[in-house]
């Protein structure tokens, strides 16, 4: 069973690192899972604060948003509009929020219900993203909001946007931009 085994790991843990330095404590805590980390974080008001300060160095929110949004206050205005139109970041960017890792060139997946789209597509257009027309989609991207277009799968359809990445310049063959997919449910399942 796993629950002897957590038991023995965390007296071991608390016992052989009680005065080593922080440092070591997030490269050590690094490879834990989540549900792990949060167990040992219940051990004592020790490790209570030192995987605290981990959680909120390693498993930032921010962090995972800078390459599409440059600047803090975009960073914030995309946050509030996520709590407020209860859209869910998914795809590679959520798993490298779990796995506490960066991949270079990963999109960012937006999955959002159609009644909410235009604010967060007007909030794209806004702060400097470009829509992307994909085959048979107009150029404008309400006139795809207020048409019927066959659905994908459990999907009415996809938008995707684009973003030149401050300070590049923009040649053949390199990878300039920073791209975000907005994939438009069909129906209100993604509602929390």
């Amino acid at each position: 069973s796993r629950r002897p085994f957590c038991a023995y790991f965390i007296i071991l843990l608390h016992s052989s690192l009680a005065d080593k330095a922080s440092s070591m404590h997030g490269e050590f805590f690094h490879y834990l899972g989540t549900v792990t980390l949060l167990i040992c974080k219940r051990v004592c008001r020790r490790w209570y604060i030192e995987i605290t300060s981990y959680i909120s160095t390693y498993m930032d929110i921010d962090k995972l948003l800078r390459p599409f949004f440059f600047t803090p206050d975009e960073i914030s205005a995309f946050r509030l509009l996520q709590s407020n139109l209860r859209f869910w970041i998914s795809g590679s960017q959520a798993l490298q929020f779990i796995a506490r890792e960066t991949w270079e060139d990963s999109d960012l997946d937006v999955y959002i219900e159609l009644t909410s789209t235009e604010k967060l597509l007007q909030f794209l257009l806004e702060v400097g993203f470009e829509f992307c027309p994909v085959e048979h989609q107009p150029s404008n991207p309400i006139d795809i909001l207020k048409g019927d277009y066959p659905c994908i799968r459990e999907f009415r359809f996809v938008l995707k946007f684009r973003r030149l990445k401050p300070g590049v310049v923009l040649t053949r063959g390199n990878s300039s931009w920073v791209y975000v997919d907005l994939i438009v449910a069909r129906d209100s399942k993604f509602a929390c």
